[in-house]
């Protein structure tokens, strides 16, 4: 039993489990617009997410002597880095060029862009816009761009969706850090209280379904898919509390896409 609380452990604290979210989320995009697979993005973007993800959360580790456990989730980093490379080498040029953008803003969100400045991460009320704005562009933008097409009004409000999801999905981050979070961040909770963000995310919640239903392509399928995501991601929303269980938000809430994920395909055969 010790063996496998470890192993699950591991499993989160080296960010595999948001990675998993990050793929599939892609692969929903794939799905969503009959974008032939692209295996190989679909493991750069795994394999880069749990390496961004690690610099992320750990990158002030550095300046302290590491633990065991520590020294594997690096050495699972640092792995993950030499396969995202390899993956991405086989990527078309055009697709490297369009994740160029979301790679800088990676590194800045985590590290000073120049002396004695402060990284995106510590400027005031735009850490879960930078976020968002990240997941949208590597898991609705760039796929997109395997179709060799301009932007379409569903694609642009496929991006909205995406990144008014990922907001609702850190909310319950930023309700679980209110008590370790400084003021100076200005975390939506901070701002406008734990009540009124639960409000914000229910609202951006029915926005994502009323918007599916503004697509041009409009399908029941479709509109089956995002008013289940809806109704996973509501309850969430709601019994998210300052104090919670240690996996709530960084397992639990982070399996939402794997759902919806799986939601999506068992639709799909349905609907055949």
């Amino acid at each position: 039993m010790k063996t496998l609380q470890k192993a699950f452990r591991f499993y989160v604290h080296s960010n595999i489990h948001v990675a998993i979210a990050v793929m599939v989320l892609t692969h929903i995009t794939y799905l969503k617009f009959e974008i032939p697979a692209a295996t190989s993005y679909l493991y750069a973007s795994f394999f880069g997410a749990i390496t961004a993800y690690t610099f992320v959360k750990y990158g002030y580790t550095f300046r302290h002597p590491l633990s065991v456990t520590m020294k594997y989730i690096w050495l699972c980093a640092l792995l993950s880095m030499g396969i995202a490379f390899y993956y991405a080498w086989q990527l078309p040029m055009h697709i490297l060029l369009c994740l160029v953008p979301f790679g800088i803003l990676t590194l800045v969100y985590v590290f000073p862009v120049l002396p004695k400045t402060c990284s995106l991460r510590s400027v005031a009320g735009i850490k879960v816009f930078i976020i968002a704005m990240v997941w949208t562009g590597v898991t609705v933008l760039v796929p997109v761009m395997y179709l060799d097409t301009y932007l379409p009004s569903d694609v642009l409000i496929e991006m909205g969706q995406r990144f008014m999801l990922i907001i609702v999905l850190m909310l319950p981050f930023e309700i679980r850090d209110l008590q370790y979070d400084v003021k100076e961040l200005a975390t939506i909770p901070q701002q406008i209280g734990v009540f009124k963000t639960k409000v914000l995310g229910s609202v951006l919640l029915v926005i994502i379904l009323v918007t599916e239903l503004c697509k041009s392509q409009l399908d029941m399928q479709g509109v089956v898919n995002t008013g289940v995501l809806v109704g996973i991601c509501m309850p969430f929303v709601w019994t998210t509390a300052k104090k919670q269980s240690e996996y709530y938000a960084s397992f639990w809430v982070e399996s939402i896409p794997i759902y919806w994920w799986i939601v999506m395909v068992v639709v799909q055969q349905l609907f055949r």
